[in-house]
């Protein structure tokens, strides 16, 4: 299934601004309560009274009857000075939460997964499903994201080495460009994802040349919203909607250039998940999350096929494919080396306002195993490559807090184990975010997952 580029752009556009500020019509943010002026707020202070009452005001004069144009004199009333304040005894400083100068110290988590669905066409000839990312990948909902909802505009660059494209191991440069929004007064948010890539062709051929081109990937939504949250502990949850605006899958023959195999990118992916955010001092830094990703509704596979009797072949559909289910788990541990949260001081666009270091561990396995194709009566048959996977990464790299707007993070991601669950090589990425809104004003600028 293909889209032009305007309709793409116009479907994503509209899904950031205009699903954001309907809801925050719907549920506008209440008034900030007005402090008193001039009202001392240091501990321990307590309202002193004066040691003499005042004095009372005298009676009220008795009004003749008679006109009279002379108007009689105001009593006089005695003069009050009330006695000196006592000093405070500890210094007057700016009083912050404990919960809200701690939310500002969570960087984002970073991300590891590329994981695209490859299958072998009738024993030969390896192509990808479409509905699991395709050429260009998939995208985690922890990727390069926190479970704090917050304002934000981001781009996220991975290259990844040595992928599972092809026999050839093909090299990937992927972008992702993305905007989320807070609703509900910043209790939830709605974020949308739109990858492309530098990477291997989407029409496949025989051969085992290595086409590249810049493929679109799949639009992805996520819905986030704060289920509990207390001080130092937040409980998050949502979901995450991807529909297929990638490239259909097609193989050829590069000789006769006649249609082998397509596979029809119809598939819509349903990713729950849950996320916990921990922080147990003023530096230290933990995210917990979990994500299922489901393929409710497949893709159509049609392949050329002989007509029996007869030198002639027809283009029939072979049965349709669903993406591999994943179950995902993510794990961010990091320490704040320099933070200034708290700083009101005016600051320059490009000064760095704190940087911290993490570290990532990231599991991703199969649910059930891949969706095979073939039949008795069939001559086509379309088998995973790999079948179950068992995909663990490592993720090391390091956050820096720049001004009171962005945030940039650079980050490495190594396998922990080889075979068919080593997807890649190596990876390495850039994460940056330019917040507005209230992320600014509260300086709610934690770090995203790599």
């Amino acid at each position: 299934m293909k889209y032009s580029p305007k309709v793409l752009f116009a479907t994503f556009i509209a899904a950031n601004m205009g699903f954001a500020n309907l809801a925050v019509a719907q549920y506008p943010c209440p008034t900030c309560p007005t402090c008193p002026p001039n009202v001392p707020s240091y501990p321990g202070y307590t309202e002193v009274m004066p040691s003499t009452p005042l004095p009372t005001p005298p009676e009220p004069m008795e009004v003749e009857t008679e006109e009279t144009t002379e108007i009689p004199p105001a009593p006089e009333v005695g003069t009050f000075t009330p006695p000196p304040m006592p000093a405070p005894s500890t210094p007057i400083q700016q009083v912050t939460t404990t919960a809200s100068s701690q939310t500002t110290l969570l960087p984002n988590t970073f991300g590891d997964i590329f994981d695209t669905g490859t299958y072998l066409f009738n024993g030969a000839t390896i192509v990808t499903s479409p509905g699991g990312g395709g050429v260009v990948g998939r995208n985690k909902i922890s990727e390069a994201s926190n479970p704090i909802p917050r304002d934000r505009f981001f781009f996220n660059f991975d290259y990844f080495s040595e992928t599972q494209l092809s026999p050839e191991d093909p090299w990937v440069a992927r972008f992702s460009p993305g905007l989320e929004r807070t609703i509900l007064c910043g209790a939830a948010s709605i974020e949308a994802r739109l990858p492309f890539a530098a990477t291997f062709d989407a029409d496949f051929s025989t051969t085992t040349a290595d086409d590249r081109d810049f493929e679109l990937g799949n639009l992805q939504f996520i819905f986030k919203g704060i289920l509990y949250n207390e001080e130092g502990f937040y409980f998050t949850g949502g979901t995450g909607l991807v529909l297929p605006t990638a490239s259909d899958a097609d193989l050829f023959d590069p000789f006769t250039g006649e249609q082998l195999l397509t596979i029809e990118n119809e598939s819509v992916l349903l990713e729950p998940y849950l996320a916990i955010v921990m922080l147990p001092t003023d530096r230290t830094f933990v995210q917990l999350w979990t994500q299922a990703s489901f393929d409710v509704r497949g893709s159509e596979v049609f392949a050329s096929e002989p007509m029996i009797g007869t030198p002639l072949t027809s283009f029939n559909e072979i049965g349709r494919l669903q993406s591999a289910n994943l179950l995902q788990f993510d794990v961010q541990v990091g320490y704040w080396l320099m933070e200034q949260s708290n700083c009101r001081c005016k600051r320059g666009l490009f000064d760095i306002d704190g940087l911290a270091v993490f570290a990532e561990y990231h599991y991703n396995t199969t649910i059930g195993t891949p969706d095979f194709i073939g039949s008795p009566g069939s001559a086509s048959t379309l088998v995973s490559t790999s079948g179950s996977i068992d995909e663990m990464n490592l993720t090391l790299g390091g956050t820096a807090l720049i001004g009171d707007r962005s945030s940039l993070a650079l980050g490495v991601v190594l396998p922990l184990k080889g075979g068919d669950d080593e997807r890649f090589d190596y990876q390495l990425g850039v994460r940056y975010n330019l917040y507005f809104g209230d992320s600014v004003r509260q300086r709610n600028r934690t770090v995203n997952m790599f």
